[in-house]
Formats: C-alpha cells, sequence, structure tokens
C-alpha cells in the first residue's frame, strides 16, 4: 500500500501473499483534497472480503482538518482472490522493499503517523478522524447491507459514449444521439454501477445496423488488431484483453519479468492496413500494461514478421516518458495515461489510476496479406489490471446511417437480468447523400438550364433589336440622303436648266450675254460636282 512517483496511490497484493489484483487511484491535485506538503492526510484501502467480485477494494484520501464526516473515495479496485493468511513482515516507509536497481529501498521523503489496521471493512464514516456521534454504527451498517442484498441494483446503465475519443453528452430518455456527417469511432461505456450485483452475470451488446449478431462485452485493459481495407473501413477486428495479473509480475513494472503471448486473428484477403491499439478499456478500469517486440508472422514462417518496426526502439524523438515512438500515437480522453517505461529499450505502457479517463496507443501499417487466412500475433507483455465494474464496445470508422445501441444482462442459462438499455443513433450522411439532394440537385440543373436558355433568348433578342436599330439607321440616312439630293441637286440642275434656256434665247440676239450664261453653267455644274463629292464623302469618307 504506497503513494506512485506518477501521483497514483496503489495497493498491490506481493506475489507470495497468495492475492491477485490491485487498486489504483489518481490522488487529487485540485479541490478540497488536494495533496500539498503542509497538511496531513489520512490514506486508507477497505476490502470487503468478496474475491472475484468487481470494486470489493476501496481507496481513500482525505485532508484532514474542520469537521469531516466521512473520508474522500477516489477510487477502486479488485482483489481476485483472498489473502493467504501466512505471516510476514510489518514495515513503514517502503524501507522493505528491495529489487535489483532498488538497493536504497527509496524511503518515504515524508512523514507516517497512526498506522491502523482493522479486521472489518469500513465504512467511509467509521474512520478515526470522524465524530463518534457522526459515524454508522455496526448494526446500521449491517441493516443497509441486508436491505440493498433484498433490492439488488439490476438496473443496467449507459454510462459514457465517447465519439471519436471524445466524451458526447448523452440525450434524455427516448431521444436520438445525433451525430456529425463522417466516419466516427464510438465507445460505448455500461455497466451495472459501483455496486456489481453478482453472481455470474454476462453483458452481451448488439449495435444495429453493424452487429449481425449480439456480441460477448468484454472488461479490463486490452490490445486490439483490426483489419482495415482500402476505404478505411474494418472488415475484421480482434481484442486481447489485459485482466488480472500476468505471469512473471512482481510489484510494479519495472521488476517484473515479460512473457512471450501468441494469438491467432484472421486477416481478409481484401486487407490494406493493419492497426493495433492498446488501450486502457473503460475510464474505472485501473492498473499497469506494458508490451514489446509485437510481431505478425504466417504460420509456420515464423522468421519474417509482417508488422514492422514490432520493438520499441529508442531514438532522439523518444529522450523521456512523454516521448513518441515513430509510427505510434496517442489518444483518447487523457493520453498521458499512454507512457513510454525505459528498461532494456523502450517499452509501449499504459499506466492508470484515473477512474474518469481512459488512454491509448494506436499504430497502423500498410499489409498485404497475400490471399488473407489465419496469422499469428504475438507480443511480450506484463500487466497487472483491476477491471472495475464498466464494460465497453467499440466500434471504428462507422459510417453514415441510422443505428440503435443495445445491452443486456444474462445469469444462469442465459435469462435476461434486470432491464437492458437502448440507444437510436443518428450518423448524418453528407449533404450529397440525403435524400433531398437529388431533387434538389435536379431543379437546381433545370433552373440553371433555363436561366441560360433564357440569357440565351435576351442575348439574341437583344441582337436582333440592334440589327434592326442599325437598319433602320441605314434606311434613315438613305432616306437623308435622297432628300439631300432631290433638294440639293435638284435645285442646282434647275438653275442649270433655266441658265441653258436664257442662253438659247439670246445665242442670236446677243452674244455677249449668251456667254455670261455658259459660265454661269459651268460654274453651277463646277458647284454641283463639288456637291456631289461632299455628300459621297459624308457617305462614305473611305
Amino acid at each position: 500500500f504506497r503513494i506512485e512517483k506518477e501521483g497514483f496511490l496503489s495497493f498491490i497484493p506481493l506475489p507470495h501473499g497468495g492475492a491477485g489484483g490491485l487498486a489504483l487511484a489518481t490522488i487529487p491535485t485540485s479541490g478540497p483534497h488536494a495533496i500539498d506538503t503542509t497538511h496531513w492526510f489520512h490514506a486508507a484501502v477497505s476490502y470487503d472480503g468478496k474475491a472475484g467480485v468487481a470494486n470489493n477494494l476501496k481507496l481513500y484520501w482525505t485532508k484532514l482538518g474542520g469537521s469531516l464526516t466521512e473520508a474522500n473515495r477516489i477510487g477502486s479496485g479488485t482483489l481476485s482472490s483472498g489473502f493467504s493468511g501466512a505471516s510476514g513482515d510489518f514495515a513503514i516507509g517502503n524501507e522493505a522493499r528491495a529489487f535489483s536497481g532498488n538497493a536504497e529501498a527509496e524511503p518515504l521523503p515524508g512523514l507516517i503517523d497512526e498506522v491502523r489496521i482493522s479486521g472489518v471493512a469500513r465504512h467511509p464514516s467509521d474512520f478515526f478522524f470522524v465524530a463518534p456521534e457522526s459515524r454508522l454504527s455496526p448494526e446500521q451498517l449491517i441493516a443497509r447491507k441486508a436491505d440493498a442484498e433484498r433490492r439488488p441494483n439490476s438496473q443496467l446503465r449507459l454510462v459514457n459514449v465517447f465519439v471519436d475519443a471524445l466524451p458526447e453528452r448523452l440525450p434524455s430518455a427516448g431521444s436520438v444521439l445525433k451525430l456529425s456527417p463522417g466516419l466516427h469511432r464510438l465507445d460505448f461505456d455500461f455497466g451495472f454501477g459501483p455496486d456489481n450485483p453478482g453472481g455470474a452475470i454476462k453483458l452481451r451488446c448488439q449495435l444495429e445496423g453493424i452487429d449481425d449478431r449480439w456480441q460477448e462485452s468484454e472488461r479490463g485493459m486490452g490490445l486490439v488488431c483490426q483489419a482495415v481495407d482500402r476505404e478505411g473501413r474494418v472488415i475484421s477486428q480482434t481484442r486481447f484483453p489485459f485482466i488480472g495479473t500476468s505471469n512473471g509480475w512482481e510489484t510494479a513494472l519495472e521488476d517484473s519479468t515479460m512473457t512471450r503471448r501468441a494469438e491467432p486473428v484472421y486477416i481478409p484477403a481484401e486487407t490494406a492496413a493493419l492497426r493495433l491499439s492498446l488501450n486502457s478499456g473503460s475510464p474505472d478500469t485501473t492498473g499497469f500494461v506494458t508490451v514489446d517486440h509485437i510481431g505478425l508472422t504466417a504460420p509456420g514462417k515464423p522468421e519474417t514478421s509482417l508488422w514492422k518496426n514490432g520493438s520499441i526502439a529508442l531514438s532522439d524523438v523518444t529522450p523521456r516518458a512523454a516521448g513518441v515512438p515513430e509510427g505510434w500515437q496517442r489518444d483518447g480522453s487523457d493520453p498521458a495515461i499512454a507512457r513510454l517505461i525505459f528498461r532494456t529499450g523502450g517499452l509501449l505502457a499504459l499506466v492508470d489510476g484515473d477512474q474518469q479517463h481512459h488512454g491509448e496507443w494506436s499504430s497502423s501499417q500498410p499489409i498485404s496479406p497475400s490471399g488473407g487466412g489465419v496469422f499469428v500475433l504475438s507480443w511480450e507483455e506484463a500487466y497487472n489490471v483491476s477491471s472495475g465494474s464498466l464494460h465497453r464496445a467499440t466500434y471504428v470508422n462507422v459510417p453514415p446511417g441510422d443505428y440503435t445501441f443495445r445491452a443486456v444482462g444474462l445469469a444462469g442459462e442465459g435469462s435476461p437480468f434486470g432491464d437492458g438499455i437502448s440507444l437510436p443513433i443518428v450518423i448524418k450522411p453528407p449533404f450529397w447523400q440525403r435524400p433531398w439532394f437529388g431533387p434538389a440537385l435536379a431543379a437546381g440543373l433545370v433552373a440553371f438550364i433555363a436561366v441560360v436558355v433564357v440569357a440565351s433568348l435576351r442575348r439574341r433578342t437583344k441582337r436582333r433589336l440592334e440589327i434592326l436599330r442599325f437598319q433602320n439607321a441605314l434606311e434613315q440616312d438613305r432616306t437623308r440622303i435622297a432628300r439631300d439630293l432631290h433638294d440639293d441637286l435638284g435645285t442646282r440642275v434647275t438653275v442649270m436648266n433655266m441658265t441653258a434656256a436664257l442662253a438659247k434665247r439670246d445665242l442670236d440676239l446677243d452674244p455677249a450675254k449668251t456667254h455670261r450664261h455658259l459660265e454661269k453653267m459651268t460654274e453651277a455644274a463646277r458647284e454641283m460636282v463639288v456637291a456631289l463629292d461632299d455628300l459621297v464623302w459624308a457617305v462614305d469618307p473611305a
């Protein structure tokens, strides 16, 4: 029972104690019980004696002072089995913890006082700092427990929905969860609440529209292998859970032995890429997981791995626990849960003590399965995981459409236990896939064609009008020219005709006068030529 360097309060059974499991919770850094160096704090763990039941361990962290009425619970955990009852050493301050590389045993740099061990699982109001008159008596606790057992909590609850690793607000009862267009990853957390109803209750779930049949949900952390086609759709998925304690686990990641694990996976022939994700499961799942030396081989060909860079190599981009190995990325509501552990090399790890968030490592690589089939996925692992009470169902690359998520509890021979849950989900399609888009597009095309036709008719009409205006102007010019010719030339011709008549009359009587008349006719003819030339130039200056 100790405080971890990472800021966790943990209760981890030692290997020789006979028990398995753990309790791990994040120590508050804000709020009334935030850790500091100037106050005393009360840390406690309680075990109700129900081995193997989820959340049979409770962790408390309380800042002392004021009129407290109960301890501040920060998390839960699970013991898979009870302690052996063998006697052992009692040590305070970590001095008794020694292993290779920890010769000085990391003494606690702080103060410890009033260590108490009780033979009962104390209620939060039954610790020493609560005034006696405010505590619940053992008789009250027994009566409350008996009443709770008579009224088991059989209400299955949908606790969280994460869309693309971000929490989504749950709609009211009977309402539909509406999501934006596109492919989405959906995570559903559901269960019976912190107090498990007990018994062999199995939870099954189904996303109608995706699943053809009911799927049995799982708890704990897990390594998920997904085969993805060229369009990014998941066509095959296998999950390998981490729950309880692995072989070779001691007390922490640093002193535990990695063991090899191999599992079969089916990869379809149309697979274009393989995605691996190491996730911490539902938010109330806590514990430690580390993996390394990942390999994907065909049966009978263990020397050739289709998964490249299976060993986490240290480089200039991974100088610390917050570094990111090449080809991997962090994800989840709290990506800091995904860490690097440095031992002989680098190890991918999940260290999750936060019962409100989850984290994940993920990586994708192109792959050519050459006909598809069953392959062997292998890796080295070490873990100690407490699963909590929530189950998680994950669906990736869910396309637009109408879906319904359902979950139900089954007890005994498959009889339904309690009420199931149902959540309608609508992922809106892109606008070009919506029902109104086709008619709207057709109407738009018709309107566009109509506009083009009308515009063309208007242009043709305008051009016709311009031609008519030009022709009208031309006719007007012709009329004016004809009128000018008639008026001007007619006058001049009349003058010439009259002068010629006078010249003819005076030809015999007065030759001198006839000569003047002929000069006048010549002048009139010259002026008429000049007038005609001016008129022709006005019509065509060229």
